[in-house]
């Protein structure tokens, strides 16, 4: 709900952006600043301007109605796709994966996709994206924490748990006739996850 309450369209989508990142996710100003690719001080203004107008919308938060939900599902997907971005690649240099963020993320797109405001192709396509993504993480690291390339991978470890879920999903976000940056993404991920090896990728 808080999610839905921060992606008010009367602030700027990067401002509903950073100040879901910054108030209900956790990251801090320069987190935000490194993942959208702004400096710091651009940040803090947004944050400022935002915090501004919450505040003289703060009485009405409980006012939202299911068409305030529905307009503001793309957003909550945004928020949820960046949460698990910087999670799968993490800008913290000690810290290449975060798993915390990637579980937090696909547990916030499920509840969306079960929720009736959510249930929609866009949002399966997502979760298909997240699982395809997590099912190859037990294999994207060394044991001394160094990221691996796709090709040096050891796919008999990748969950495949994760991928039946994942394959579930994309079926399901075939639905209807939208097309979207997440079903882009989660079909290539599809084909990444199903191939037998690198040289069998169906590039």
């Amino acid at each position: 709900r808080m999610l839905f309450v921060c992606c008010d369209d009367v602030l700027p989508a990067q401002s509903q952006l950073i100040m879901a990142l910054k108030t209900l996710c956790g990251f801090d100003t320069r987190e935000i600043a490194q993942r959208l690719f702004i400096s710091e001080e651009n940040v803090y203004k947004r944050l400022g301007r935002a915090r501004t107008v919450f505040r003289a919308q703060a009485e009405h938060f409980d006012q939202l109605g299911v068409e305030h939900y529905a307009a503001r599902v793309p957003a909550v997907r945004n928020v949820i796709y960046t949460l698990f971005t910087e999670g799968y690649l993490s800008s913290h240099a000690e810290m290449a994966i975060r798993h915390g963020l990637c579980s937090d993320a696909i547990r916030l797109a499920t509840l969306l996709a079960n929720h009736e405001v959510g249930q929609e192709p866009e949002t399966f396509a997502l979760l298909a994206l997240l699982h395809l993504h997590a099912a190859r993480m037990p294999s994207r690291q060394t044991a001394a924490g160094d990221l691996l390339l796709l090709q040096e991978q050891d796919r008999s470890v990748w969950d495949w748990r994760m991928i039946e879920a994942g394959v579930t999903w994309l079926a399901r976000s075939a639905e209807g006739d939208a097309i979207s940056r997440y079903h882009a993404e989660a079909g290539i991920a599809a084909e990444h996850c199903l191939a037998p090896s690198i040289e069998a990728t169906n590039w």
